[in-house]
């Protein structure tokens, strides 16, 4: 591997810790700029990473901010061709469970940085749909 591709691996991996970091300002952090790589074309590496089942564990996170990068990040690799590393996290019930959360969370299109108001409710369905 490249010492490019190893450096962008370090840092990916990084934020996968950071999924689990107490730290409530970590673990947003982390999701969210796992969802902007996703976006610029590094779903590939996130999943080598082992990013999906940290993202998969933080939709049962307490907080919803957190909750929702998660599954923002996660709507973001199933757009970006990584959808069977996210049906074999099994996350579909969860997003069952997600389908009431009116919590909103503020997310970017792709390729702009206009940020969007959504509910976790409808990111849940929004990634339901990708996936089927």
């Amino acid at each position: 591997m490249s010492a490019p591709g190893k450096e962008l691996d370090f840092h990916i991996m990084k934020l996968v810790k950071d999924l689990s970091e107490p730290e409530v300002y970590a673990r947003k952090h982390a999701a969210w700029t796992l969802a902007r790589m996703a976006q610029k074309g590094h779903a590939g590496a996130i999943v080598s990473c082992r990013g999906v089942p940290a993202l998969a564990k933080c939709l049962g996170d307490g907080e919803a901010i957190v909750r929702g990068r998660a599954l923002w990040a996660l709507h973001m690799l199933a757009k970006n061709g990584e959808g069977d590393a996210i049906l074999q996290a099994a996350v579909t019930r969860r997003l069952e469970e997600m389908a009431s959360d009116n919590a909103e969370i503020e997310i970017t299109h792709s390729g702009s940085s206009e940020i969007k108001r959504v509910t976790i409710a409808e990111l849940a369905s929004e990634l339901q749909n990708t996936l089927r």
